[in-house]
C-alpha cells in the first residue's frame, strides 16, 4: 500500500490546483497488503499481476517503495508498459536503491528536481518532493 503521507500531501496539491480528485486518484487491490504472512510468497504472483494490469496501463507514472518479490513484479511491468519510476528513497539500499542507480531513471528525476536522486539515496527524501516529481513529469 502508499504510504499516508505521499497520498495526502499529492491530494492536497490536487485540491490547491482546483484538479478534481476522482480523475487523479484511484485505488487497486493488492493480495501482498491483505495478510503480512503472504509476504514474498511466490504463489500470489499470478494474482498480483491480474491485479495490476488495469492500473498499469493507466498509469503513466508508478511511485516505487521498498518492497518484495510482489513490488519488483510490479516494477517489471510498469517498465515494459513505459511507466515513469519515481522511487522513494525511504532508507539505505534495496530496491529503491537499485532503480536509482539506473540513469535512464535517475536522469529525467535529476533533471526536473535537482539532487532528488541524491536525497533518495540516502534514504531523505520527503513526501513534498516525490510530488514535485509527479507534478513536473506530469507536465
Amino acid at each position: 500500500g502508499i504510504p499516508q503521507d505521499i497520498v495526502s500531501a499529492y491530494g492536497e496539491e490536487c485540491v490547491r490546483a482546483g484538479t478534481d480528485l476522482r480523475n487523479r486518484i484511484h485505488l487497486y487491490p493488492n493480495p501482498y497488503a491483505m495478510n503480512a504472512g503472504f509476504s514474498n510468497n511466490p504463489r500470489f504472483l499470478p494474482q498480483l499481476r491480474q491485479c495490476r494490469k488495469a492500473l498499469l496501463r493507466e498509469a503513466r507514472i508508478v511511485v516505487v517503495f521498498a518492497g518484495g518479490m510482489g513490488t519488483q513484479l510490479e516494477i517489471e511491468m510498469a517498465r515494459e508498459l513505459g511507466c515513469l519510476l519515481v522511487p522513494v528513497g525511504e532508507s539505505l539500499g534495496g530496491i529503491c536503491a537499485d532503480l536509482l542507480a539506473d540513469p535512464v531513471i535517475a536522469g529525467p528525476l535529476d533533471t526536473i528536481v535537482p539532487g532528488y536522486t541524491e536525497r533518495a539515496r540516502k534514504g531523505a527524501t520527503v513526501p513534498s518532493e516525490v510530488v514535485e516529481c509527479i507534478f513536473k513529469l506530469l507536465g
